[in-house]
């Protein structure tokens, strides 16, 4: 985490009654949609095939209950607790899995655990920190990723949407937590994953400049991402890293929506086959190179241009993210595993395709590019090549 905490902080694992107000998370209904595999709230009502939470819903987590407390199914990892880390050091990358819970079982079936998982939740309800919860974009359930016994570090990525009408897209919470409403909910969420023992990457809002869904205002961002970080240094949340990230796909200056170094712990990209690649992707590795920020694949899949069921597509495309790793020294490799056309959303939408590397011809490639001491997965020196202490 950026720097020394508040004076005063509350060190979480600690019971704090009164910190946080569990019933503070206003009663809504989720909608399914939004770019990648966020759930959002909406204003109008849960539409088919959608489900509700928030209010007093399992969805929303508790302060003093967190997932990840130790019991007889599983908990908190067998090796040391992860309170905080050192950032990825140079010459290493964190590969990441996801983004749906069956999906990255199957994944981890085929080629062994990864040394992430990549999930989503919503700022405005927390969906999938208690119930499992599917909006028709992928199973996510932050309780099946803490309850296992292995090393892990969890990617969540927190959108900041709010449907209204069934446009996933139409609004936002930036007005809320810029004046404090949401406090309770970003208060439980801080403890939530404090308590977890784990190292967390916490990408907040987003793709900011995706200017298809999240047209995200930027002086509003940079100030929402300010009172969110500052309010996970001041619960103690240490092992949360807090991640910056870029679309990079649309021709604009990305500093408009920059928080500062002080809040910064990762600057992210999306890398899919679209024209910018490598082109405007790599201005936002030269951002992070000047801001002295590590860079992060926060969300990486070639979609129904460059299948892995086609051989050609391993220099089409798969090569060309590992040689981007290598070029700017990625700390952080997030790749999405998964049949999109089985998900509602992602099918409708006809380009996503099926990214599973499992059973294609790209299978050995794949292995052996991840085979170098270079790659991060789940293992027993995971924790300790993270530098974790208490």
């Amino acid at each position: 985490m950026r720097g020394a905490l508040a004076a005063g902080a509350v060190l979480l694992g600690c019971s704090s009654p009164g910190t946080v107000d569990v019933n503070a998370v206003p009663t809504a209904s989720t909608s399914s949609g939004a770019a990648h595999d966020a759930p959002t709230v909406s204003t109008a009502g849960t539409p088919s095939g959608g489900a509700a939470s928030g209010g007093t819903g399992n969805s929303v987590a508790r302060a003093g209950t967190s997932a990840g407390a130790s019991d007889s199914t599983g908990g908190a990892p067998t090796s040391s607790p992860c309170v905080t880390w050192d950032p990825i050091p140079s010459g290493k990358t964190l590969l990441v899995i996801g983004q749906d819970t069956g999906e990255i079982d199957s994944y981890s079936a085929a080629f062994g655990a990864p040394g992430g998982v990549m999930l989503y939740t919503n700022v405005a309800d927390l969906a999938g920190f208690g119930d499992e919860v599917n909006f028709g974009t992928g199973a996510q359930s932050l309780p099946h990723w803490t309850q296992q016994q292995a090393p892990l570090v969890i990617q969540l990525g927190v959108s900041l949407k709010k449907a209204v009408n069934g446009d996933a897209c139409a609004s936002d919470y930036l007005s809320d937590i810029n004046a404090s409403a949401l406090d309770g909910q970003i208060s439980s969420m801080a403890i939530e994953l404090g308590s977890l023992g784990r190292p967390v990457l916490l990408r907040f809002g987003y793709e900011f400049d995706n200017q298809d869904c999240h047209r995200y205002q930027p002086q509003a961002y940079a100030q929402a991402f300010r009172h969110f970080a500052q309010l996970f240094d001041t619960l103690g949340a240490r092992n949360v890293q807090m991640v910056w990230h870029a679309w990079g796909g649309a021709p604009l200056d990305i500093s408009p929506w920059y928080p500062g170094d002080e809040l910064v712990d990762l600057v992210g990209v999306s890398l899919f086959p679209l024209a910018e690649m490598p082109g405007k992707v790599d201005a936002v590795a030269a951002f992070a190179a000047q801001h002295h920020k590590p860079l992060m694949i926060a969300e990486a899949a070639p979609q129904t241009a460059h299948p892995p069921s086609d051989p050609a597509s391993w220099s089409a495309w798969y090569q060309k993210v590992f040689d981007y790793v290598a070029q700017h020294d990625v700390r952080v490799l997030s790749y999405i595993n998964q049949d999109w056309n089985a998900q509602r959303v992602w099918a409708s939408q006809g380009v996503w395709g099926n990214s599973r590397m499992q059973g294609t011809p790209l299978e050995a490639r794949w292995r052996q590019a991840l085979s170098g001491p270079r790659f991060l997965k789940s293992d027993a020196s995971l924790y300790a090549s993270l530098a974790c202490h208490d």
